[in-house]
């Protein structure tokens, strides 16, 4: 029989640790050979055809205009970083009656494909529609929330013919480059969470037409969670863990009698006041497994922001000014802000000096809140519309 350990934070981390079954990713992709022609209008332009032609793209181009990103508090406009053409979506309009029911079939592929778990109301919302002609690119940025509620974009590719183009996501130490240049006679689909950096690279010959939609979720019914075959052990591991916890039977307990884990993804104070509704991914899935155990054994669960910071030693250089010795850490540590429980309600002020954390995804620790996040990811991918 394995030795049972005294230490509460590290059996917690071993089982946290585990993923639950998971299944999704942050980005989603998929070719649609059976989406209907969407028969496209612009407002004083007319029908366009697809597969696009040159006549059609240079007419979009003639209407359009050149798309800005956003840096720090500012919207400009600069075209060594993003260099797109956009229509406003008041301008566009779909003929087809079929298109909305595509739309309602594809986000729900999507949220498949992201491992969302069911119970929410999805929404979508037509953002720009986007013309990229040769030389055009997005350099690696990330999307914030243009609309309550918003988790995730997506990119509907409409037939086109153009080579390059090519679309790298990325989330930590993970990449991938989705490619679907070849599908010139197909709609393609492509998707990822508001939070994941992403490159356009260099259109290199023709033009690609997109068209960029909004994501958003609300209202989740919160089903509940059953332990199936596959992730029945990992439960029992949770639920053995917690019940000694609960019943006092280890001899190393965190001096705030709480324990926190570090998720996946990023979230902001407006994330945070929709509660669980506004997990992403894995995390949406694992805190409903850890709540299914948590509340049958008199836990609470709750979310927070978190800070942390390091204490280095410095030292004067030749010219007397200060800097910091990177093998020297005197101290680190954290703080916990801004708690709701799992509805969005408030339930908690701060927390300085917290001991009790489980750094379950250590390489995604930017705060969309902070300033200092958008220093390390500049460039917005879009801004939220403020009426």
């Amino acid at each position: 029989m394995a030795k049972r350990s005294g230490d509460l934070l590290c059996d917690l981390a071993a089982v946290l640790g585990e993923n639950f079954v998971y299944k999704g990713g942050f980005a989603y992709s998929e070719n649609r050979p059976d989406a209907p022609n969407p028969l496209l209008t612009i407002t004083d332009i007319g029908p366009i055809s697809l597969p696009l032609s040159e006549i059609d793209a240079k007419r979009i181009i003639a209407c359009a205009n050149q798309a800005p990103f956003g840096i720090g508090t500012s919207t400009v406009v600069d075209k060594e970083v993003r260099d797109t053409w956009q229509i406003d979506p008041s301008l566009v309009s779909f003929q087809n009656t079929h298109w909305d029911s595509f739309l309602q079939s594809t986000t729900a592929n999507i949220c498949s494909g992201l491992g969302l778990p069911g119970g929410y109301d999805i929404q979508y919302k037509l953002h720009k529609l986007l013309l990229y002609e040769t030389g055009s690119h997005f350099l690696p940025h990330q999307h914030t929330q243009r609309e309550d509620g918003m988790f995730a974009t997506m990119v509907i590719v409409l037939p086109s013919q153009y080579t390059g183009g090519e679309i790298v996501v990325s989330r930590g130490s993970t990449s991938e480059v989705i490619d679907v240049s070849a599908s010139c006679t197909r709609i393609s689909v492509l998707s990822w969470y508001t939070d994941v950096n992403h490159e356009v690279k260099p259109i290199r010959s023709g033009y690609r037409l997109a068209l960029s939609y909004n994501l958003m979720r609300y209202s989740s019914s919160g089903p509940e969670v059953m332990p199936t075959a596959d992730d029945a052990s990992e439960f029992s591991r949770l639920h053995e863990v917690l019940k000694r916890w609960r019943t006092e039977d280890y001899e190393r307990l965190p001096k705030q009698r709480m324990v926190a884990l570090v998720l996946g993804h990023q979230y902001s104070k407006s994330d945070l006041d929709m509660g669980q509704a506004a997990l992403k991914g894995q995390d949406a899935h694992k805190v409903n497994q850890i709540r299914s155990v948590a509340e049958m054994l008199g836990f609470e669960l709750w979310l927070a922001k978190l800070k942390l910071y390091n204490v280095w030693k410095v030292e004067n250089d030749s010219d007397g000014e200060e800097n910091w010795i990177p093998d020297y850490m005197i101290e680190w540590g954290c703080t916990l802000r801004y708690f709701t429980d799992l509805k969005g309600n408030r339930v908690h002020g701060k927390i300085e000096r917290f001991q009790g954390l489980i750094k379950g995804h250590s390489a995604i620790m930017s705060d969309p809140d902070d300033q200092e996040f958008e220093r390390r990811s500049p460039y917005i991918g879009n801004v939220r519309n403020v009426s």
